[in-house]
């Protein structure tokens, strides 16, 4: 596996899709909301956090929105 790893191969399961969550954080990244903004916005929207558990952070809503662009980027 380290040699595979050397070469660049990804190694484990692949990421789930990210789903509704990530296309509506998407949404109030392009209509220009901060981190802050859309965490507060999906919180007000009731909208699951990945986890399913506790209020949306920043950086919760950073690493669904780098998902959302990586699995836009592998479908076009």
């Amino acid at each position: 596996m380290a040699a595979a790893r050397e070469r660049g191969v990804r190694l484990g399961r692949p990421a789930a899709p990210v789903g509704p969550s990530g296309h509506r954080a998407a949404e109030l990244r392009a209509a220009g909301n901060s981190l802050a903004q859309i965490a507060a916005v999906l919180d007000a929207e009731g909208v699951p956090t990945p986890s399913g558990k506790g209020p949306w952070h920043k950086s919760s809503v950073r690493h669904v929105l780098t998902r959302w662009d990586q699995q836009q980027d592998t479908t076009e």
